[in-house]
Formats: structure tokens, C-alpha cells, sequence
């Protein structure tokens, strides 16, 4: 994506790129502050918090920040470790690992159009914005250690590695001009970046633009049973709109309510309860009701986000599928037995489905036909240093 910000004495316009509006404000001055952005994918312009409005300048810095291996202690890890590229920005494993060699308890999420995502994590009421989500995994410690800057020396240790990098002092004069080396900029920096990641070109967007050929005739008949009610088909209930999740936070919904949906998952004292390390909203309410509340994921990029589920445990879309025809999972031996088919904090609408084969490989095309092959590939959103270089990279 080539980004193109027109500059001039009181000029107010902008430019289309690849679902990015663009729009221009600077004034004469010695030195203007950078112009800001606004981020439109689908119709919806994006809500982006007053106390970091979005710059090409900060974006470009925190796309470099993004594939940093020096933002981890050890200099290990990136962003890109465990949001890579090719599987659009998700993790290809149950969990990622973290520097201390544990693996976390849920799957990293992917980032596609998370700008509009109202709530970040999978079972948080509070965290609303990248800025405050990004420090989780850069400075915490629970419930592994992701990135290792825990200390506040191992994080002054980071933040001079970062400054005297000489990639980075352009780079900082034209985001921040003369404005000290801070966290709180770097991260500005990377939340800036992941706003701009942004898919809209599956065959399923070419298909509401116009395109009659965009769209397979199997995927138009999956299409018409994920928007039906027809033998128990509640998928739309909870994964509508462009985002494909219960609810999109943007300029003309700015209100932050979203809901939490427990699947039958799992029912390990048949009351409802969920793995420890993972119990939903349950771990943050400590209300018994909300054992395995989970926020419902995008479904763009599925052919990339495997494995499925806030834990990872379904390998397959098309197990995916036939754990919602069977109305949620019974696991019979093991630590993890119970009939989560059976659960009692299990949503209303999952109460399985009655389709055929041929009805399900139908849903399956749907489903297949909401991947952007190009998101992963977008020049605009990949390593912007050369393969060979020691310090970027996934």
C-alpha cells in the first residue's frame, strides 16, 4: 500500500488506499505537526482515541516496532512472533510461547480490522484500547511472561536499544519531532500500526461491491444459510455486520457494549466451569454464571487463523462446523471430561443444527470465501527491513 497525504496551506482532502481514508490538516507552520488519518474499511470509519490521533509517520515507525526483536528482553521475540503476517496476523499454534518457555492458555487472536473491535483479549470488560492491550504482553507477567520486560531496568535496557538504533532517529524526528524516547510513544507507535491492519478484499467484499463472478454458487448458498434461521442456524446472531463479530465499535456506534458468549466448550463439574487457566469473564467477575464467556471472533481470514476456539482446541473450520451442529462438545476421558452440550452458562442460541453434508460443505464455502488472500501479503503491513537484517523478524 502506497500512502499519499497531500500537503498544503489550509488543504483539507483525502485519498483512498487500501481501505485507508486519508485525511490532510496541516497549517503554515515552521513545522507542522503530521497529518492525521481516519481508517475506513466497509463503510464504517474507525474510532481512534483523541490522546493518539493517527499519523503516516507514527504508523511507519510502529510497522518497524511491530517485526523489533528488541522489544523483547532476550531480543527474541517480536509483535511478529506471535501476530504473524501469513496467517494474518494470528498465531499457528494452540498458544503462543512466551520467553520463559511457557505456553500461553489461549490462542493470540488475529488482528484483522481489530481497529473496530470494542473489546481486545478474549474475556475482558474493560480493556477497550491497543494502547493500554499492547503493554500486556511487553511489561506483564501473568498469565506467562510474553515478552520478559517485567522490570523497569530490563525495560530502560529496551528503550536504549531501541534509541540508538540508528533505523529509528529519522524515523522519530517525523513522528514526534523532538520529543523524548518513551514507552509511552513506542507504543503509541505500535497501536498506530495495528489500526491500519485492515481487510476487505475476500470475494465476499468484491460480491457486495458488484462483482456477480466474485462469489462461487456454493458460497451464495452457504451465504443465504449463515444469514437464515433454517434448522437451527444462529451464526449471524453473534457474527454480523463487516466485522463478522457481535458488535462493531466505529464512528456511527461509538459505544463500547459488547457481549460474551460461553459455546459448550467444555462442563467440568457439570455446573458450568471451565480449565482454570482459561474460565472466561468467570476469571475476571468471579461470578459462576460467567464460566467460559468468551467474545466472539472475527470470522474473516479463517483459511489462515487455525487453530479455533479462545483455546485453540478445535483444529479444523470443519470441526468448528460440527461442533455447533452437535450444540457444543462432550470430552469423554481425561482431565477435560464433561458435556459441554450440557452446560449450564451455555448460550441460548447454540442448541445445534440440523444441516446435511452438502449443507455444511455450502456453510464451508461461505466461510472460505471471507479469506483476503492479499491482507497477509500487504506491503503496507509486512517487515519493512531486509530478510538478512539481524534485528527484525517473526
Amino acid at each position: 500500500m502506497m500512502v499519499e497525504l497531500r500537503r498544503g496551506v489550509g488543504f483539507r482532502g483525502g485519498a483512498i488506499v487500501a481501505g485507508l481514508v486519508i485525511w490532510s490538516s496541516c497549517q503554515m507552520a515552521e513545522q507542522p505537526s503530521p497529518p492525521t488519518m481516519q481508517v475506513e474499511a466497509g463503510g464504517l470509519v474507525a474510532v481512534v482515541p483523541e490522546s493518539n490521533p493517527l499519523s503516516a509517520e507514527k504508523v511507519e515507525l510502529g510497522r518497524w516496532f511491530f517485526y523489533d526483536r528488541r522489544l523483547s528482553a532476550d531480543e527474541s521475540l517480536s509483535c511478529a512472533s506471535c501476530h504473524v503476517p501469513e496467517r494474518a496476523f494470528s498465531e499457528p499454534a494452540q498458544g503462543a510461547v512466551g520467553l520463559g518457555g511457557e505456553r500461553h492458555p489461549l490462542n493470540s487472536p488475529t488482528l484483522t480490522n481489530v481497529v473496530f473491535q470494542p473489546r481486545l483479549n478474549w474475556a475482558d470488560r474493560q480493556l477497550r484500547e491497543l494502547e493500554d492491550q499492547i503493554a500486556g504482553p511487553l511489561f506483564g507477567s501473568s498469565p506467562i511472561v510474553e515478552m520478559g520486560l517485567v522490570s523497569e531496568e530490563l525495560r530502560e535496557q529496551a528503550l536504549r536499544r531501541l534509541s540508538q538504533e540508528p533505523q529509528y532517529q529519522e524515523l522519530w524526528r517525523q513522528a514526534y519531532g523532538e520529543q523524548e524516547w518513551s514507552w509511552e510513544r513506542v507504543i503509541a507507535s505500535l497501536a498506530s500500526f495495528v489500526r491500519t491492519l485492515v481487510s476487505e478484499d475476500s470475494p465476499w467484499d468484491r460480491y457486495q461491491r458488484g462483482e456477480e463472478l466474485a462469489l462461487s454458487a456454493q458460497a451464495r448458498r452457504g451465504a443465504e444459510l449463515f444469514f437464515s434461521h433454517e434448522n437451527g442456524i444462529t451464526c449471524h446472531h453473534c457474527h454480523g455486520g463487516f466485522t463478522f463479530t457481535s458488535v462493531a465499535r466505529h464512528a456511527e456506534n461509538p459505544f463500547d457494549e459488547v457481549a460474551f458468549f460461553n459455546v459448550g466448550l467444555y462442563n467440568l463439574d457439570e455446573e458450568g466451569a471451565y480449565p482454570a487457566q482459561a474460565p472466561g469473564l468467570y476469571g475476571q467477575s468471579g461470578d459462576p454464571g460467567d464460566h467460559g464467556k468468551f467474545r466472539a471472533p472475527t470470522l474473516r481470514n479463517l483459511r489462515y487463523t487455525g487453530p479455533y476456539m479462545h483455546d485453540g482446541s478445535i483444529a479444523t473450520l470443519r470441526e468448528v462446523l460440527e461442533h455447533y451442529q452437535e450444540g457444543g462438545r462432550a470430552i469423554e476421558g481425561g482431565a477435560l471430561a464433561g458435556d459441554g452440550r450440557r452446560n449450564p452458562n451455555k448460550d441460548g442460541a447454540v442448541n445445534g443444527m440440523r444441516l446435511s453434508e452438502a449443507q455444511l460443505d455450502d456453510l464451508e464455502a461461505f466461510l472460505e470465501a471471507l479469506n483476503d488472500p492479499g491482507f497477509g501479503d500487504n506491503p503496507a503491513f509486512s517487515n519493512p527491513a531486509p530478510p538478512e537484517s539481524r534485528h527484525w523478524g517473526e
